[in-house]
């Protein structure tokens, strides 16, 4: 028996200023019924680095970092499982790290 996969798209065609943050809406584990597992697809565009972060909530209000999911990433599109990460609610955090140039970022999230 298959388990559906839960796709999101995060981020689309995300601008990120040379050092800037831009962060996902929440997403309600709950909601999704996962199996454990999850991965992200970051496609990036420009001559900026990309760091993206997950944070994640047991209360479902306070969020803290919990995993650098990528880190020093540059122009490319890339496709990567990760181990999941006991919590009801997660976000996703994205910081343009390459110092004078900014990127353009799209992530999609996939869980089963």
């Amino acid at each position: 028996m298959s388990q559906q996969v839960y796709s999101k798209e995060l981020f689309k065609d995300e601008v990120l200023i040379a050092g800037g943050t831009a962060t996902s809406v929440i997403i309600d584990v709950n909601a999704i019924h996962p199996l454990g597992q999850f991965a992200t697809q970051l496609k990036i565009v420009g001559n900026g680095e990309v760091k993206v972060e997950l944070y994640s909530s047991i209360n479902g209000e306070s969020f803290v970092p919990y995993v650098e999911l990528w880190e020093e990433m540059t122009a490319g599109e890339y496709i990567e499982n990760h181990a999941f990460v006991v919590a009801t609610k997660l976000k996703i955090v994205i910081t343009e790290t390459g110092g004078n140039d900014g990127a353009t970022v799209s992530l999609w999230l996939g869980v089963q």
